[in-house]
């Protein structure tokens, strides 16, 4: 079994039930749309993620 972590972030009204709409239409849960959604994002590092802070933006 994977380890969740709880996430809580904002949306607009609009983007919520937009949002629930999908989720209802796909037969899934809000959670399981984001989950697939980011994981089949495209990223330049899969190891990225895991360096404690991001880096220093270049000037």
């Amino acid at each position: 079994m994977t380890k969740k972590k709880m996430l809580s972030f904002k949306v607009d009204e609009e983007v919520y039930h937009r949002l629930k709409q999908y989720a209802f239409e796909q037969h899934q849960s809000m959670s399981s749309i984001i989950t697939r959604w980011i994981m089949e994002a495209p990223v330049k590092n899969e190891d990225d993620y895991k360096q404690s802070e991001l880096p220093a933006k270049e000037k």
